[in-house]
């Protein structure tokens, strides 16, 4: 009897804590005038038309293809060419050998039009 005495008063505040939960806080509801995320978005909702939602089906049912190992290793390779082939020299060269052959492309123009023309 003493046993179940113990127990009643060391139970009793654990039975009256169980009993009497607090209700979880709930946030406030969407104010009435909202009209939809996409009118919240702005202009970044026009991104979201049926042509554009097309297009990337397309490109995600087609970029599977693009992403064949044989691609990816030809890709690879390509990358690494161009890494070793455009050094900081070869693309000043570039850039000033184009620089200075433009002038010319005009003369040159001139040149084939009036050959053309006496055929």
């Amino acid at each position: 009897m003493r046993v179940t005495s113990l127990l009643t008063v060391f139970m009793a505040p654990l039975a009256i804590a169980v009993a009497a939960p607090q209700p979880n806080p709930v946030a406030a509801a969407a104010p009435a005038s909202t009209t939809g995320l996409l009118s919240e978005l702005g202009d970044l909702g026009s991104l979201l038309s049926q042509d554009n939602i097309n297009s990337l089906n397309t490109i995600i049912k087609n970029g599977g293809k693009l992403l064949s190992d044989s691609n990816l290793n030809t890709l690879q390779s390509i990358l690494t060419n161009a890494d070793s082939l455009l050094t900081k020299e070869f693309v000043d060269n570039t850039t000033t050998l184009i620089g200075e052959a433009t002038p010319l492309l005009g003369d040159v123009s001139k040149l084939l039009g009036s050959l053309l023309g006496s055929l």
